[in-house]
């Protein structure tokens, strides 16, 4: 019978296990995986957590405290990142980790958890990119102040049952500079051709969004993929989001979102999403003016 706990879940999938087959062939990529799969055992044990399930390339464990998870995803990401690269024939790749954990009520059966907790945390890898680690707002509500120090929130997503968003955190690898605007995206190991493309033209630099790349964040804040400088921003302003082969623009800012494509008049968002096609122009901020940051994008 299923008993009702409180429990940290954590989710790690290897960045492009596909890809690692593919370069290895089965039996050394089969030996690459068991060792990850080893490392991340062993870093689950070492925080007092246990491993419940493995699943083709991801590992699910279960702790009984909100801090034991943010410390397992650390040291997981750093053991990964102490491995050799791989050595291919033309050159060399490293292996990656996705991470996401939440903490809550799930339900217990036996050895394994279902529920909203573990429904969550398989959301925050689902979104992770390679070596990135994302929990909840909540989460960090939870944790003491030297692990809370470490994360940084950076926006809202809808989850399904769920009456309000959830607020998504990250645990960089460092803190990102101020004033700048980037493009952040995973390492090698997690660029697997997958689906259309979109390319993103952001006053005079182009960046093209590998197909593995799920969410792209928005804002202000100096955790988001494209920091942006309007005023009019929100810090966590926006999101385009891959969804099988479709892209979504979601707003999630105060002023809005505004999509212009063609010639047709623009189509404001407040808290709402639109589904993107072929290409177009997206204004953050107060649209039309020239305080608003301007972003082109072409889907191919």
């Amino acid at each position: 019978m299923a008993a009702v706990c409180e429990v940290g879940i954590l989710f790690a999938d290897i960045a492009g296990s596909t890809r690692i087959y593919e370069r290895l062939g089965d039996t050394r990529a089969h030996a690459v995986i068991n060792q990850c799969f080893q490392i991340m055992g062993e870093c689950v044990q070492a925080h007092r957590g246990v491993v419940v399930k493995t699943i083709g390339d991801e590992l699910m464990a279960a702790f009984s405290a909100a801090n034991q998870p943010f410390s397992c995803a650390i040291d997981i990401r750093r053991k990964f990142g102490e491995m050799p690269p791989l050595p291919l024939s033309e050159g060399s790749m490293r292996v990656a980790v996705r991470i996401g954990f939440h903490f809550g009520n799930a339900l217990r059966e036996q050895e394994d958890f279902f529920g909203d907790t573990v429904n969550i945390a398989a959301r925050m890898v689902g979104l992770a990119k390679a070596n990135q680690i994302l929990t909840t707002g909540d989460v960090m509500d939870l944790l003491p102040a030297s692990q809370k120090a470490m994360g940084m929130e950076f926006g809202q997503i809808e989850v399904r049952g769920r009456d309000v968003p959830v607020r998504i955190a990250q645990i960089p690898l460092e803190m990102p500079q101020q004033n700048a605007t980037v493009l952040r995206f995973g390492d090698a190991a997690e660029q697997v051709a997958a689906g259309p493309e979109i390319k993103l033209v952001f006053e005079t630099r182009e960046w093209a969004v590998p197909a593995s790349v799920r969410t792209i964040v928005f804002g202000r804040d100096p955790a988001s993929d494209m920091i942006l400088k309007s005023p009019h921003v929100s810090r966590s302003h926006a999101t385009i989001e891959r969804r099988r082969d479709k892209f979504f623009l979601v707003d999630h800012s105060t002023n809005g979102t505004s999509l212009i494509v063609g010639r047709q008049r623009p189509i404001m968002l407040l808290r709402e999403e639109f589904g993107l096609v072929e290409s177009g122009r997206i204004a953050f901020g107060k649209a039309g003016t020239a305080e608003s940051d301007i972003v082109d994008f072409y889907i191919s």
